[in-house]
């Protein structure tokens, strides 16, 4: 293996920056923790330091995930005060000017009036359990905003067995133009270790970000081709949701 996993201590679920042990490059190398497997991976080109090890889970880790799934999180639930689907003209005019015109009433939508957002919904099966709010009135310092604590779903839409994975969940919806496609948001740029047994249910991955996190896009398809077998990069020169064709 070449390195000693043991000097670095990750907790379960978490994944950690380090400089590299074999290369010596600065903040390149990053370590999992992926419910007792290690992974360990150098981003610096031409540096061979990949690799997994199965340590198995400490007391300490198994006596956690057991407190985490005897625990009775609450439910998550968005004010009485949104309203659901196309609630109104400008919510139409974001989706039709985002190229999501012939397929609007499929989506999973809302609207919050007093923050005047457009929500897409993160729905597991029938129930709601979480949302993003895009900003409508070009006001607002905060473009996207989350409704929801941290959550283990990304936003998905769609059920082909190709996934392109995005930034955003406008772009993710505007993939729906194409019927090869299911979009599936990050919901910004990082890939979290809990998405990742969503991604593995597709046989084709296609990492998609926008124009400004190239590197992340390389450095996510590196991170799923210990998961997947078939990973590939689109290097955009604009976001999906502003292409006229995908």
């Amino acid at each position: 293996m070449g390195v000693d996993l043991s000097l670095y201590s990750v907790a379960l679920g978490n994944t950690e920056r380090y400089d590299c042990p074999v290369c010596g490059g600065r903040n390149t190398f990053t370590v999992t923790n992926n419910q007792g497997t290690i992974i360990f991976n150098c981003y610096r080109a031409g540096c061979s330091a990949r690799g997994a090890w199965h340590k198995g889970r400490t007391r300490e880790e198994l006596k956690s995930l057991k407190d985490k799934r005897t625990s009775s999180p609450k439910p998550f639930k968005l004010p009485d005060y949104i309203q659901y689907g196309l609630a109104n003209s400008k919510v139409v005019q974001y989706l039709h000017k985002h190229y999501c015109r012939d397929f609007a009433h499929r989506l999973p939508i809302a609207y919050d009036p007093r923050q005047d957002r457009i929500l897409f919904l993160i729905k597991d099966e029938d129930t709601i359990i979480g949302a993003v709010g895009r900003d409508l009135s070009g006001k607002s310092k905060l473009k996207s905003l989350n409704y929801h604590d941290n959550i283990s779903k990304p936003f998905i839409i769609g059920d082909t067995d190709t996934v392109v994975i995005v930034e955003d969940c406008t772009s993710a919806c505007s993939l729906l133009r194409n019927p090869e496609y299911t979009g599936l948001a990050l919901l910004g740029t990082n890939l979290k270790s809990a998405y990742i047994p969503w991604i593995k249910k597709y046989k084709k991955v296609i990492v998609a970000l926008d124009k400004d996190a190239r590197s992340k896009s390389l450095s996510i398809k590196k991170h799923l081709s210990f998961y997947c077998n078939d990973v590939s990069v689109w290097l955009l020169e604009k976001d999906i949701k502003d292409m006229e064709e995908v």
